[in-house]
């Protein structure tokens, strides 16, 4: 039976995600496991060269399902602003880690590589059994199913609605009720400890609050939202879910 390891916002930092995968049983010569990156490859870390090096090699291997992340579309903007300005970059490239990541596969000479791998492997979102993995939010649109409204992707959405809700709050979406009826999402983009907090106020704090409470970058689950992104960047760790080809979450106490 299949097993998918998924994660999210890896950012370059790929000894953190190898430990994981290697704590959560994944085994490269097992023809049986995938890997899902939930976006956000790169960025932050120093190990983008690696990061390709290994996606690629799932690729080959037919064992890799990667969702674009809005950090993939800031590594596409920034090269094209580093072509139409004549090598100056804008610092939210600098602030966000882009131009390390330009640099680090420039200096490889992978920038070209990647950036054809991204444009023809990433993807909007995958949809697995009960489950739907997309790096935040995604345009949705009203159905009718059995007389009862509900929301479901929008299939027709164009390529620019998608990288808008790239960018999405998670939490704002689901107080708002903005995330498929139909489906559990996994999503990265925002740290977990953002529902942790949101879940527990009075015991966890969220890390963008910068509040005087410990933050918990455990995998969170709430209603039909899953948030997986440890914050590796802060926490020096990276998440792993693991689900089977039924879509079982294989994590017990994950509820």
């Amino acid at each position: 039976m299949k097993t998918y390891f998924i994660s999210s916002d890896i950012h370059s930092f790929y000894d953190e995600w190898m430990g994981a995968l290697k704590d959560s049983g994944f085994d490269i010569s097992n023809p049986s496991h995938t890997v899902v990156v939930v976006g956000d490859l790169y960025d932050r870390g120093n190990q983008a060269v690696e990061c390709y090096k290994f996606v690629k090699k799932l690729n080959d291997l037919n064992r890799l399902i990667y969702i674009r992340g809005n950090h993939e579309d800031l590594l596409f903007d920034c090269v094209n602003e580093l072509q139409q300005t004549g090598g100056c970059a804008s610092p939210h490239h600098w602030s966000n880690g882009t131009m390390d990541t330009v640099i680090q596969l420039k200096q490889a000479g992978l920038l070209n590589e990647v950036l054809y791998f991204i444009k023809d492997n990433a993807i909007n979102y995958y949809e697995l059994g009960d489950y739907i993995f997309a790096h935040a939010g995604l345009p949705l649109k009203l159905k009718y199913k059995d007389g009862k409204p509900i929301l479901v992707v929008s299939k027709e959405a164009s390529e620019e609605e998608f990288k808008k809700h790239r960018w999405d709050n998670p939490i704002e979406n689901l107080k708002k009720g903005e995330l498929p009826s139909n489906k559990t999402m996994v999503i990265g983009h925002w740290h977990c400890s953002a529902l942790w907090s949101y879940l527990y106020p009075d015991k966890y704090g969220d890390f963008d609050g910068y509040e005087n409470r410990p933050y918990n970058f455990d995998i969170c689950k709430m209603n039909n939202l899953i948030m997986i992104d440890a914050c590796t960047a802060y926490s020096g760790r990276v998440n792993v879910l693991k689900i089977n080809e039924k879509g079982e979450i294989l994590q017990p106490w994950i509820k």
